[in-house]
């Protein structure tokens, strides 16, 4: 209740700690001497004093943190007095009353408004006065007001908590809109006898904006002082027959205009006339008017002149006119009446009729309107039934073909009961449809139907059938031509539904399942065959599932309709979602508007703004998803965004997001812990440590391993690719040289620190153990095993073994058992010798010389075989350019400093017990030739000349002999 103090509370969880914002209608709550906040880690109070009808609303609760954020909504209402009505005008103001409108207010106070209280006062005053106060309508017509003086009305709702605040008009000052008219121009006299004139004068130029009701006509004897009245009755005409002059008395006129506002001023006076006889052409007819009318002709009649002009009447003058310019009809015409032939049927004609005397023609009197040709119309079309119930029949029919050239008036509806030759006149009506009522039940009639124009009455037309008066059953069903109305905003909807039902149905309109509230703006309507709903100013608001209900005694239906108003779409959905925040980017994340404004939505436009500025920016206008990643952003700036949505009629208002900082949620792991070298060889260690402590909130990506000689300070990184396990084997180590070892680990945000240096837990031995099929795990070995190999003795043949590994460090501790080698039986294996080729032993080899070649090859089988390395058939042994490196399953030799001789075929031979195998493989080594072979021959010598002869070299040096100094094989040298 307004007054009292109302405490909203709220228990909020959430690590780390959340922070709590109060805010109402989007703007930050703060403590105020009214509204107090406490707040401690996980509790919230808001506590608003003296409660006033605008602290109501709704209060959102807003907890984040950097795990995300949570939303709660107060939605509190303060009973309270009702507020000021809404928009006050008043209008149609006249000098004793005006109308006043106001709307409901704006804010009810939490119930009904039951009355609205009206009150006035004069300006000039201060005390106010009661108009009306228990008014439930919108709409006051306050009278009894004073002409001229000044009002200012103000109007109060009262709910059942008190009387509202008022809403004061502003001043009205009470007047008719209208004021006298102009006065008339001067009167003139037309007709003048011993004891009567005819005066005439023209309309004021001004009615005042009122209609004139009378003519006042005033005379003055030019022996006397005094203005007298002439006329008693109301005057309308521009012309007045004075009577009761005294003859030979002279006479001036005036005239004065009389409307709503009241008389004119006078009209300038008329000259002074003689009320004597004179001889003079005759006054005007009088009275014209029309006798009958047909399509091509009218038949007038008047009345004589009131004055002869001293001398009888010797015949009238007739003239007709379509236009300004009249034509005469008759210029000899002795009777009061004629007709004239020959019109055209539909045309609008004047007439004008002049008398005659021996003086010759006098002043002419005119029809006052014009005069259609035409004549009664045809009959009415098609007589239909469109409705019978016990005790009435509604009839429509068509128009009739012709109107007879003049507009149809009505028609006369008649009937006649069966047994009867008598018709009835029931009802004249102006529209093509009546409902005849007070029949008998049961009784037969007959209908027909009659059109009228100013002519007259149509031959009739029946109903081609007698009608029973009894109910007609229908139950309700609509005839709907589709069920989706659609509209632009702004603009008016009238929705019309077609229906039938007998009796007539009683419709209920539904707006999304709630019955449908009629406003200013929403009207629904219902004749017999239709429903109308009509919607003004068309908004988003009107957007829905209407559903209409006809129930009558038969029956009751229910149809749904959807109404869509074309419209810019409204705010996206919100909140908006920030996910994989990192240093530079951002995933936003919306929900589609909830009104798309009738039509698909185009695209979203999504803006960003650095909160130190208020520029937004645009990070793209042509979202086609409801998600987008922001990129570019600044590291460590907050950012707010905002995002709209865009159909084909424009763009919605923007959703603003929460502000975030560009940067990961994220810290950098711990160092990586226990880096141990886990064993070690000639050439590699391996090297194992143990995952960091935390890995700042975001997965472990992999690791880095550095190492460095241990008398070095220089660190060099051993992994080319991030580390995925806990353990390395770093190879390409020079034997004898202890290192160090380092690791660090790697998650979204970046490195970690170092860890500790490695420590150095090298292998020290091996034990072997065996497991017969059925037996228990036993010693293989009593004596600690140096190399990764041993040889099992004092097993039984065919017999089956399983055997695993433990190793030792130098610490003493040993490691979880190998997994087993799986079921052996103790049995002598054969295997041929097997040689594995590279393929490119397949071509010879070619090395230049000087450098040094290596031929190697994988050898296998059981048991081992010996290796045999061979050369133009000898077996090749260790020189000192010659190097033989064979292992078990690998046959190798190496020659340095390659030479010519070292070129030829050279076979590798492998044997065991289950046989021998060998390959060739050819060298050749690019060289400077050897010597030519002799003997060296000399002949065909003469004085001048002698020809020398020798052999080829047996070693080539590789490449074909580019002869410099003689042929190959002979030559002729000159001496």
């Amino acid at each position: 209740m307004a007054g009292e103090v109302f405490k909203l509370e709220a228990n909020v969880t959430g690590r780390p700690i959340p922070s709590l914002v109060w805010t109402k209608e989007g703007k930050e709550l703060e403590d105020t001497g009214k509204l107090e906040i406490k707040t401690s880690d996980f509790h919230t109070t808001l506590i608003n004093k003296d409660s006033l009808r605008r602290d109501g609303g709704a209060f959102t609760l807003t907890a984040s943190n950097p795990g995300g954020f949570a939303k709660f909504t107060f939605n509190v209402k303060v009973l309270d007095r009702p507020g000021p009505p809404d928009s006050l005008t008043v209008t149609d103001v006249t000098a004793e009353k005006c109308v006043l409108n106001w709307l409901h207010p704006t804010h009810d106070g939490g119930a009904k408004i039951e009355y609205f209280i009206i009150q006035r006062r004069e300006t000039s005053r201060l005390a106010w006065t009661n108009v009306a106060t228990d008014l439930q309508a919108n709409r006051f017509k306050v009278t009894k007001l004073l002409k001229g003086n000044e009002y200012i009305f103000r109007v109060m709702a009262v709910n059942k908590y008190g009387i509202g605040e008022p809403l004061e008009s502003e001043p009205v000052i009470c007047a008719n809109p209208y004021v006298p008219s102009d006065a008339p121009q001067q009167p003139e006299v037309t007709t003048i006898t011993k004891d009567s004139m005819v005066v005439c004068w023209e309309r004021p130029e001004h009615d005042g904006g009122s209609r004139i009701n009378t003519y006042i006509i005033e005379r003055r004897d030019k022996t006397g002082l005094r203005w007298v009245k002439c006329n008693k009755r109301t005057v309308t005409d521009l012309r007045f027959k004075v009577s009761g002059l005294t003859p030979g008395h002279e006479y001036e006129f005036r005239v004065l205009a009389e409307n709503n506002a009241g008389l004119s001023q006078p009209s300038p006076s008329s000259p002074f006339y003689k009320a004597v006889d004179t001889i003079f052409q005759p006054g005007p007819p009088g009275n014209p008017r029309v006798l009958d009318t047909t399509k091509s002709s009218i038949t007038l009649a008047w009345n004589k002149p009131v004055y002869d002009g001293g001398s009888e009447i010797t015949g009238y003058i007739k003239r007709e006119s379509t236009r300004k310019a009249y034509s005469t009809v008759c210029a000899s015409c002795h009777k009061s009446s004629w007709k004239i032939g020959e019109l055209e049927e539909g045309k609008m004609y004047f007439f004008r009729i002049l008398a005659e005397n021996e003086y010759g023609v006098g002043l002419p009197v005119e029809t006052v309107e014009p005069i259609k040709v035409s004549e009664r119309p045809l009959p009415p079309g098609k007589v239909s039934l469109r409705e019978v119930t016990s005790t009435s029949v509604t009839l429509s029919w068509e128009k009739p073909d012709h109107d007879g050239g003049s507009r149809i008036t009505g028609y006369i509806v008649e009937m006649q009961g069966k047994g009867s030759e008598k018709w009835t006149q029931v009802m004249v009506v102006k529209t093509n449809e009546a409902v005849v009522t007070g029949l008998t039940h049961g009784e037969e009639y007959m209908f027909r139907i009659s059109a009228t124009n100013e002519k007259g009455a149509s031959d009739p037309r029946s109903l081609n059938l007698p009608v029973v008066a009894k109910d007609l059953v229908i139950s309700p069903t609509f005839k709907l031509l589709f069920s989706t109305f659609s509209v632009l905003a702004g603009d008016d909807l009238k929705i019309d539904v077609p229906y039938a039902a007998c009796p007539k149905a009683t419709a209920t309109w539904l707006k999304d399942g709630v019955v449908l509230k009629e406003t200013t703006r929403v009207n629904a309507e219902a004749t017999d065959k239709n429903l109308l709903l009509v919607i003004k100013e068309a908004c988003r608001d009107d957007v829905g599932t209407y559903t209409i209900k006809l129930t009558n005694k038969v029956g009751e239906a229910s149809t749904d309709i959807s109404v869509v108003v074309l419209d810019k779409p409204g705010p996206p959905t919100g909140p908006i979602k920030l996910d994989e925040v990192t240093a530079d980017s951002v995933v936003l994340s919306w929900n589609p508007p909830e009104y798309d404004g009738g039509c698909a939505i185009n695209n979203y436009i999504v803006e960003k703004r650095d909160t130190s500025t208020t520029n937004w920016q645009i990070v793209s206008a042509t979202v086609a998803r409801t998600t987008i990643k922001a990129a570019r952003l600044k590291t460590g700036s907050e950012y707010q965004f905002r995002i709209a949505a865009e159909n084909r009629y424009g763009k919605s208002s923007a959703l603003l997001s929460e502000s975030i900082v560009a940067q990961y949620p994220f810290e950098m792991p711990s160092q990586p812990r226990s880096v141990t070298v886990q064993s070690a060889t000639r050439e590699s260690m391996v090297v194992v440590w143990e995952k960091p402590s935390n890995d700042g909130g975001s997965k472990i990506l992999g690791y880095h391993v550095e190492l460095k000689e241990r008398n070095s300070i220089l660190w060099v990184k051993q992994n080319k690719q991030l580390i995925p396990e806990t353990r390395f084997k770093a190879v390409g180590l020079e034997e004898g040289i202890e290192y160090e070892y380092r690791v660090y680990a790697e998650n979204i945000v970046g490195l970690s620190k170092a860890s500790k240096l490695s420590e150095m837990q090298v292998i020290t031995g091996y034990v072997v153990e065996k497991k017969e099929a059925t037996g228990r795990w036993m010693k293989a070995s009593f004596a600690n095993i140096i190399e990764t190999e041993f040889v099992v003795t004092g097993l039984t043949e065919d017999q089956v073994y399983e055997f695993r590994v433990i190793a030792r460090n130098s610490a003493g501790v040993f490691s979880q058992p190998s997994d087993s080698t799986g079921a052996i039986t103790a049995k002598d294996e054969v295997d041929p010798p097997k040689i594995d080729l590279e393929a490119k032993y397949s071509q010879a080899v070619v090395v230049n010389a000087g450098e040094t070649f290596r031929l190697e090859a994988v050898v296998a089988g059981k048991p081992v075989p010996t290796i045999h390395w061979l050369k133009e058939g000898q077996e090749i042994t260790e020189a000192a350019r010659l190097e033989v490196k064979n292992t078990d399953f690998i046959a190798c030799i190496v020659v340095k400093e390659a030479i010519r001789v070292d070129g030829g075929q050279y076979t590798l031979l492998v044997k065991n017990v289950g046989g021998e195998k060998s390959v060739n493989i050819n060298v050749k080594v690019l060289d400077r030739p050897g010597p030519p072979e002799g003997p060296i021959s000399i002949y065909g010598v003469t004085s001048e000349k002698c020809s020398i002869s020798w052999k080829s070299p047996m070693q080539d040096g590789g490449p074909p002999n580019n002869p410099k100094v003689v042929d190959s094989s002979r030559s002729t040298v000159s001496l």
